[in-house]
């Protein structure tokens, strides 16, 4: 009941947000023109560079496993981490995927559950100080405002706060400020679906059911405390 609640606020929010940055007709007769207008190259180097960035994070992750002695294979790890892509993007608070491939991980390597553990938490805490180092600049700031779960996958108060931070900042226009934010969500979709379609296909050992996030933070956190401290 209280996910339904949260849910549907979330989808109220997302609905005004998106009313009050696309209400102005002037304003949306000025984004088709920019459209029509759009090099739509720069569209598809956003989309290689991001999975350029991806690939590289996925490396950095094999690394950290490697570490911890664990193995897996090709299709195992892009599977994985596809899974985390997605479900990070679009679960509120930007950290669900984590708890996904913990979980999923965790079944593929249980006599390593500590350094399975370890290497999605040293993954994030990477990620993390990267994003502190170039917090000050505009994307940092949207990526991390729009990962509070206000709206849904943040859709709505993204273009509001492109909208006001790069015309303030940076002197874009409104219309364009707004676009930005639209097709930056766009190239997240198309570049994160396929972690979606992954989940449904990807079949865990020791894994019989699908089983809910409560469920799978719930089995993680008990995997957390079965690790013996170090002496």
């Amino acid at each position: 009941m209280k996910k339904i609640v949260v849910t549907t606020l979330q989808l109220a929010v997302t609905i005004a947000l998106l009313i009050w940055v696309f209400h102005d007709p002037e304003q949306r007769h000025k984004m088709a023109k920019a459209l029509h207008e759009a090099d739509y190259r720069w569209v598809v180097a956003a989309i290689v560079a991001y999975i350029i960035v991806e690939i590289a994070a996925a490396v950095r992750w094999q690394i950290l496993l490697r570490v911890q002695k664990i193995r897996l294979n090709v299709s195992r790890l892009s599977g994985l981490f596809l899974i985390g892509m997605f479900y990070n993007q679009f679960l509120p608070g930007g950290t669900g995927g984590d708890i996904i491939k913990s979980y999923l991980l965790l079944k593929e390597t249980p006599d390593h559950k500590a350094g399975a553990l370890l290497a999605v938490v040293f993954d994030r805490l990477i990620g993390l100080v990267a994003f502190a180092i170039d917090f000050f600049a505009v994307m940092p700031i949207e990526r991390t405002l729009t990962a509070v779960p206000i709206s849904l996958a943040g859709i709505g108060l993204r273009e509001k706060l492109l909208q006001v931070m790069l015309n303030n900042i940076c002197g874009v226009t409104v219309e364009k400020a707004k676009l930005i934010g639209s097709l930056g969500f766009l190239v997240i979709v198309i570049c994160c679906a396929p972690g979606g379609v992954v989940y449904f296909f990807y079949k865990p050992s020791g894994v019989a059911k699908r089983v809910k996030l409560r469920e799978m933070r719930r089995e993680v956190e008990t995997a957390e405390h079965e690790i013996p401290e170090p002496q």
